[in-house]
């Protein structure tokens, strides 16, 4: 018995550890991805640096002005003539501008002592852009102008324009300089199969500012020293004898207000206000005979000659597209259309005018 009591024993003891060994969880082993860095050659591709070519552009514009009969014909030119007029501008580099103008007068009165004869004019004007001089704030530009107001008489000017107008960046907001120009200049003129010329040097101030009230200022100074020529025969008040040269100062002085009225999708209107007064002459030291380039010749009394205007009127505008631009203006001006001085209101007159344009820009 003792003998099959320890056999059953040592099976039982078997049995439990082969069991036992069943049940044991054996570690799993997880093999984790080898993650291999490989180094990327990074290679920058060179950036291609375009240069800007440069595109002209510009405007051509044309209109077509009636000035009808004025109330003192006896003191102007009468009226009652069309001047057409084809002008334009174009910048053939970043530096250089080109621009033209040619005017033509179709009479449309009967020849005689009322007549109007005008001749065509041509002005051509060239600008070269010498940019900001140094380190200042002055920008430099010359200008080319010849102009042919016949087919006999010529006009040539060569000129320095020095614009100071970033000088007066700080100034107060309810005054706006856009420009202030300093101007030295020689100009010569001359007549067709003729030994006459006038050889004149100069020197004029140009300004224009804003004032309150969205109204605009522009003024301007003529410093001019003429020599004698067709332009200006020079007579003394006391002896009469002609004189060789004289110095002048003239002034001008010009305000501008629109006052927009209507406005509706391309087309507006606006109400035009313009007040000038012309050429106030300083320092002429006597008298001067000068005979215009259009043709006139009339005796400048003394210092006190001027000449004052006020042309007011509707301003219709229709933008086409982006680049074009039709226009028109119906007005009238009051002017003291003798070209001496005299504050008498007989030299007054109104005389209408009417525009009708486009303009197109490119």
């Amino acid at each position: 018995m003792k003998r099959l009591a320890l056999m059953l024993a040592s099976i039982l003891v078997v049995s439990a550890v082969a069991t036992a060994k069943e049940v044991i969880v054996q570690p799993e082993v997880i093999e984790e991805p080898v993650v291999i860095v490989e180094e990327v050659a990074v290679v920058e591709e060179p950036v291609m640096m375009t240069k800007e070519v440069f595109k002209p552009t510009g405007y051509v514009n044309f209109e077509t002005k009636y000035y009808a009969p004025d109330e003192n014909t006896k003191y102007a030119d009468g009226g009652n003539y069309l001047r057409n007029q084809l002008s334009g501008a174009i910048s053939v580099t970043p530096t250089q501008k080109f621009e033209y103008r040619v005017r033509g007068y179709q009479n449309l009165r009967k020849e005689g002592r009322d007549g109007i004869k005008k001749d065509t004019e041509m002005r051509l004007r060239y600008y070269f852009n010498h940019g900001q001089l140094g380190d200042t704030k002055i920008s430099s530009t010359t200008e080319l102008q010849h102009k042919n107001y016949s087919s006999d008489k010529n006009y040539s000017r060569i000129s320095e324009i020095f614009q100071f107008s970033k000088y007066f960046s700080g100034m107060p907001s309810w005054l706006r300089n856009d420009s202030f120009k300093l101007i030295p200049y020689y100009e010569f003129a001359s007549v067709k199969n003729n030994s006459d010329y006038s050889s004149n040097l100069g020197f004029d101030i140009k300004t224009y500012w804003g004032l309150p009230g969205g109204v605009e200022l522009e003024f301007n100074v003529y410093n001019t020293y003429y020599t004698k020529g067709y332009l200006a025969e020079f007579a003394s008040n006391e002896d009469g004898k002609k004189e060789d040269s004289q110095f002048d100062i003239g002034v001008e002085v010009y305000l501008y207000k629109t006052f927009q009225l209507y406005s509706q999708g391309k087309f507006d209107l606006s109400f035009y206000n313009e007040l000038g007064y012309e050429k106030y002459d300083l320092a002429r030291k006597n008298g001067v005979y000068e005979e215009t380039l259009k043709g006139s010749k009339i005796f400048k009394e003394s210092s006190t000659t001027y000449q004052a205007y006020y042309l007011v009127g509707l301003l219709p505008n229709y933008k086409v597209n982006e680049a074009t631009l039709v226009y028109g203006f119906a007005g009238a001006e009051l002017k003291n259309r003798k070209h001496i001085a005299d504050s008498s209101a007989a030299r007054w007159g109104w005389q209408p005018q009417v525009t009708l344009g486009f303009n197109v820009a490119f």
